[in-house]
């Protein structure tokens, strides 16, 4: 049976569901490494509500925070079973990381002057990556849509931090989602963004 608004509480509300189903380290797009250019492959995992028999399913696409220089998907773990649990299809997705940026020590006003340029155009091609790689994970989403059960209509973006400002931007620069992956074909646009202590760059 397919929990509604019953007893147990409300879908996409309530934790109706009593457990999540996981799907680990699925390859969604290849690119290229930040520094080294050397290709990498992107890895996502799928958290879906166990048991639930709806044919489409609106998703969420989480991305985790770190200041695009650290970080990975199984920090939020713990939320995305939790939405799953409330009915959602979950995709915690990793993204391209420099680990030598100074994004932050540039909001800070703490980069020397003669290095400010160099190390501007440092984090935003970071932070260009992790917007490009989100969207390319929206786009593999969709081009799989049937096989998770997931309304290609109903997708959003939640972050936090570094990953707030990629949802943000996965939302208010949809008319340049990269060229990440081989799902071209596809729609990279998302219907919302939940943004957690970050936005628009």
């Amino acid at each position: 049976a397919v929990p509604t608004a019953d007893a147990a509480g409300t879908r996409y509300v309530d934790m109706v569901f009593p457990a999540t189903t996981l799907v680990s380290n699925l390859t969604y797009a290849t690119a290229p490494a930040l520094i080294t250019g050397t290709p990498t492959n992107l890895l996502l995992d799928v958290y879906q509500p166990t048991g639930d028999a709806l044919a489409q399913r609106p998703a969420l696409i989480a991305i985790h925070g770190g200041g695009f220089k650290g970080g990975d998907k199984v920090a939020v773990a713990d939320w995305s079973a939790e939405w799953a649990r409330r009915g959602y299809v979950v995709l915690n997705i990793n993204y391209r990381l420099d680990a030598g940026n100074k994004c932050q020590e540039i909001q800070d006003g703490k980069v020397p002057p003669a290095q400010l340029a160099a190390e501007t155009a440092r984090c935003t091609a970071a932070i260009n990556a992790a917007q490009f790689d989100a969207h390319a994970a929206v786009r593999w989403l969709r081009a799989h849509a049937g096989t998770y059960r997931v309304d290609p209509t109903r997708i959003a973006a939640i972050g936090s931090s570094a990953g707030a400002v990629t949802a943000v931007h996965m939302a208010y620069r949809w008319e340049n989602p990269g060229d990440i992956g081989d799902n071209d074909g596809q729609d990279s646009r998302i219907g919302a963004a939940l943004a957690m202590s970050g936005c628009n760059y």
